[in-house]
This record gives structure tokens, sequence and C-alpha cells, in this order.
């Protein structure tokens, strides 16, 4: 079973195969207009009332509209590859809870963020101490926008630090499985034993495991 991270960095993978196909395209569509282009002589007027009148307007047409697709695929390329880009440069830094370290990186980016937390306060405090007189004659609003660190600022910084602890501890309990019917057959996870696509278990999200609906092992 296919982890978060496996599956993001998966669905990069097919934005990219989507915007290669369409890169395609559009070179087809800009191949296909030109060559149309080819069949007229450079600076050829329409030749209302000639034979050639319908064949000439038609070829314009053609070519128009091999333009128009080359633009729109091209611009869906990019737009396909710009997905990917973000995708992956979010993959990159995220913590996803199935992630085999993910205790650890959890621990280490609330140390780093407290760290940045007392800095950030040293360094109100120490602003504070120098130009205490200076300060002093301000009206309070403009005390508190004067400091190197908005108060908004540490704010934040303090939900975020929240929100990594309780994900952190979240993953020291034993998680609660969700009921579901089976997709894929998959082995339980308690005892052992197989269980059929079909067949109702208990799945549980953050190690990617299922188990027997009532099995005797857990």
């Amino acid at each position: 079973m296919s982890t978060t991270r496996e599956k993001r960095e998966a669905k990069a993978e097919r934005y990219r195969e989507w915007a290669d196909g369409r890169e395609a395209q559009a070179k087809a569509a800009q191949r296909a207009a030109q060559q149309v282009a080819d069949g007229i002589p450079f600076g050829q007027p329409i030749l209302v009332g000639h034979h050639s009148e319908k064949r000439h307007r038609r070829d314009i047409a053609r070519i128009d509209s091999g333009m128009r697709a080359t633009v729109e695929h091209g611009e869906k390329a990019d737009s396909m590859r710009s997905r990917a880009e973000n995708i992956e440069r979010a993959t990159a830094h995220a913590i996803f809870d199935d992630d085999p370290d993910a205790r650890e990186r959890l621990t280490a980016k609330i140390t780093r963020l407290e760290a940045r937390r007392d800095a950030m306060k040293a360094a109100n405090a120490a602003f504070r101490k120098e130009h205490r007189e200076r300060l002093a004659t301000l009206a309070p609003y403009e005390r508190r926008s004067a400091v190197p660190h908005q108060s908004w600022e540490i704010t934040n910084l303090g939900a975020t630090i929240r929100t990594a602890k309780q994900r952190l501890e979240a993953l020291g309990r034993p998680e609660r499985g969700r009921y579901l019917i089976a997709r894929y057959a998959g082995e339980c996870r308690a005892c052992g034993g197989m269980i059929a696509e079909g067949e109702a278990c208990t799945y549980f999200k953050r190690t990617r495991e299922i188990e027997h609906r009532e099995c005797p092992a857990s």
C-alpha cells in the first residue's frame, strides 16, 4: 500500500506525463499549421471569385485553428509542469504521519521553531532595554511596532509549534482504526492472515495497515 509521500510523488509524475503529452500535441499542431502555410505563396491574397478562393479561406482557417491549438496545449503543459513542481516542493518539506521518521522530524522541527521563537523574544527584550528612553516617549501602538519582531509573528509561530506538538502527541497514541471494505487483498497486521478484496476490515491510516474486523490476535 502506497504511503502519502509516494502518492504525492506519483501525482506529480502524472502531471509531468500529462505535460509531456500536451507539449507533443502543441508541436504536432504547429507542424500541421506550418505545412498548410507552406502551401500558400508568401503574400498571396485571397483571389475573390477565383476557383482557389474556398481552398485559400479553408487553409487560413486551418492555420488559425492550428496556432490556437499550439498556444492552448503549450499553456496547459506549462500549467501542469508548474503543478508538478509545486507538489514536489511541498512534499520535500512536508512531514506526513506515515513517514517512517515522522516522530524524529517533528521533534527536530519543534526544537528548531522553539529556538527561533526564543531568539525573537530575546531580540525584542534587548531592543526594549537598549531604547528604553526613546520607547517611553512613544504611544503604545508605536512601541509595539518599533520592536524587531511583531507580536503577531511570535503568536503565529507559537500556533505552528502547538500544532506540531499535537501531531507528535497523536503519533505517540495508539491509532483508532476506521471500518471499511478492503479495495485490495492484504495481510492482517495482527494475525498475518489474508484479508480478501471486498471483505470488511479495520484500516489504520497512519501505518497504512489493515486488520480483520474482529481479529482474535488483536
